[in-house]
């Protein structure tokens, strides 16, 4: 009995209710009859009612039709409720506590299909049945976990390729890539294609799993051709990620290139520049990317090139598409050793023949080669090019780019600087062509007067220096110049024409020598070097033989002179890229200041010795291997 309403006693035609549950305990048809005992007021009385019904247990099982699995990008799943009975109802819940109905229907014999329209997520289908009379049984302890997944992966990173080129033509390179970001991704996919923008053109997608490496097998690659690898993901519904491509491409090279061959060495090496090494092409199916060149030096004195040894002055480094090579402004080399320059290929996929080596070469110093060296500046050494603040030209953002001290590198007694002149501003450096930019204008520099340089007596000079001209080589331009308005030397322009100048007009015991010279057209926007010698070894008095004044330019002689006078100590400053103090010229002029040279200046050497001609052909060779 479930309840009542009846009082202690009822009365004369009086009524109460009582109710009582029909509870089957088999699925089959049962029958029950309720009995209840009553007083009417004079006998004792007992009533029945006979209830007959089928039972129903609590034993709906659910099952998935369709889709095959889950998760599963179908919205409508069809899901089977069993252990029903015919003509009862069935609700259809998507979660576990029965709070949520999609879907109710009448069984039909003991099973009932339900295909719910759902969104996407993941869901705990359960049942319950409800009779005629809206009584609901418990939520069915049986359930289907499904998921609705129709959301495609995000993509992967980018595919970075472990190397530009495969050697077989069925099989890519392996390449890595960055994971997708998505956390359903069970697998990823490979592709080949010959665009860019990427894909599977060249091959199927093919499965990897869920990794994050791989290449391609099974292809058939055409030689030297491009090709670009692709990788999607794939998640737990199979839907595909769209795809990312690598940036770079590879390509199917059969073989390695071949190596430079008949290399030949010409022109000397100084301290900052190789010799140049000159070499017959490597070949490639492919083509020949670059070259690369590497230095060496004969660190053990075995005069051989040990493995070890190899790019020990300069790595490898890549040179260009070019048949011949000489490395300048390097840190300075040592002499007195073999020098090696190694050379190998490179094809344009990246791979790198054998090596091949140059004959031995070795440092033409001519602080060596050429006794009585005074003095050297040279613009192709950075650490004697120093600013205002002392920063030499290899300290990089600290230099100012200003030259305001120009150090002497002979290794003579006597360092033999040279400075910004007074009044005078400094030259530019240029850092990329190693050159002393001088305007036309304001620049100079000087030096200290020395016994070595102007304050003694010369019968024998060496002016050498390599310079480059501007667009004007008209106006007069003193490149060196020592004495004043007496005696000196000088090199400068004027005209189209470069002069070298000499004079001793003083009669100092052999003779008197007015202004002499000899000049040479000249171009605009070139290179020189010149060397002008003064050569009065063969004094004997006033009354011996002449000197001779011979000037050379680009190792050819543009003329000679002689002097019947030997020069003697002047004390007139020593100017550079201008006159610093007073110098005379073809005109019979002897200013005072002014005349800017207007161009770069690379090279100054002075020697107290008179040059050979092969001596003269191998500094301006030496100058020429440098700044040509």
């Amino acid at each position: 009995m479930l309840s009542n309403n009846c009082p202690g006693t009822i009365g004369p035609a009086g009524s109460c209710t009582i109710v009582v549950r029909f509870a089957p305990t088999t699925t089959n048809t049962f029958s029950s009859s309720p009995s209840l005992s009553y007083f009417d007021g004079f006998n004792n009385q007992n009533s029945s009612v006979n209830f007959d019904g089928e039972g129903f247990a609590n034993s709906l099982t659910l099952s998935l039709q369709s889709p095959a699995a889950t998760p599963s990008t179908v919205s409508t799943p069809t899901l089977r409720v069993s252990n029903s009975i015919n003509n009862i109802g069935i609700r259809l819940y998507s979660n576990s506590s029965c709070s949520t109905q999609v879907s109710n229907n009448t069984a039909t014999g003991s099973s009932i299909d339900f295909s719910p329209v759902m969104t996407e997520g993941v869901y705990e289908f359960h049942a319950r049945a409800v009779d005629g009379q809206g009584n609901l049984s418990s939520c069915s302890a049986s359930s289907v976990a499904y998921e609705y997944d129709n959301t495609n992966p995000n993509a992967p990173g980018a595919p970075v390729l472990n190397a530009a080129f495969t050697s077989s033509s069925n099989s890519s390179p392996t390449f890595n890539w960055t994971s997708s970001s998505s956390t359903d991704v069970v697998d990823y996919e490979v592709g080949i294609s010959a665009n860019a923008s990427g894909g599977n053109d060249i091959s199927g997608w093919t499965s990897k799993g869920n990794v994050s490496f791989g290449n391609q097998s099974g292809l058939s690659l055409s030689e030297c051709s491009y090709y670009y690898a692709s990788v999607r993901a794939i998640d737990h519904v199979g839907l595909p990620s769209s795809h990312s491509t690598s940036v770079t491409s590879f390509r199917y090279d059969s073989a390695i290139p071949t190596a430079p061959s008949n290399l030949s060495e010409s022109d000397d090496a100084s301290d900052t520049n190789s010799a140049t090494i000159d070499w017959t092409a490597g070949s490639d199916a492919c083509g020949i990317g670059y070259y690369e060149a590497a230095i060496s030096e004969d660190t053990n004195g075995n005069n051989l090139l040990d493995g070890s040894e190899i790019g020990n002055v300069v790595a490898f480094t890549n040179i260009g598409n070019v048949t011949s090579h000489r490395f300048n402004g390097l840190p300075t080399l040592n002499t007195g050793v073999n020098h090696y320059t190694s050379i190998r290929s490179v094809d344009t996929t990246g791979r790198i023949s054998s090596t091949v080596v140059s004959d031995p070469w070795i440092i033409y110093n001519p602080a060596i080669e050429l006794p009585d060296m005074v003095l050297w500046l040279d613009s192709n050494d950075p650490a004697t090019i120093l600013d205002a603040q002392g920063d030499d030209a290899n300290s990089g953002a600290a230099f100012s780019g200003v030259l305001a001290t120009w150090l002497d590198k002979s290794g003579s007694a006597n360092n033999h600087d040279f400075v910004v002149s007074s009044g005078a501003t400094g030259p530019a450096y240029d850092g990329v062509n190693f050159s002393a930019v001088f305007d036309g204008a304001t620049t100079g520099l000087t030096v200290p007067d020395h016994a070595e340089l102007n304050n003694s007596t010369v019968t024998q000079r060496n002016l050498t220096t390599a310079f480059r001209t501007s667009t004007d080589i008209t106006s007069r331009q003193v490149i060196y110049d020592e004495g004043g308005s007496i005696r000196g030397m000088n090199i400068y322009i004027f005209n189209g024409n470069l002069y070298c100048g000499f004079y001793n007009v003083p009669e100092d015991g052999d003779g008197s020598q007015p202004f002499t010279s000899v000049s040479t057209p000249i171009s605009a926007n070139s290179v020189y070097f010149v060397t002008w010698v003064f050569d009065y070894t063969n004094y004997v008095n006033a009354a011996g033989p002449d000197g001779s004044l011979t000037c050379y330019v680009n190792d050819s002689v543009i003329g000679t002179t002689t002097s019947t006078s030997r020069l003697f100590a002047h004390s007139g400053n020593i100017g550079l890229g201008h006159i610093d103090n007073q110098s005379c010229f073809e005109d019979s002029s002897c200013p005072s200041s002014g005349m800017n040279f207007d161009g770069e200046i690379y090279e100054v050497m002075i020697f107290n010795n008179v040059p050979s001609a092969s001596d003269v052909t191998n500094v301006h060779t030496f100058l020429s291997n440098k700044w040509n």
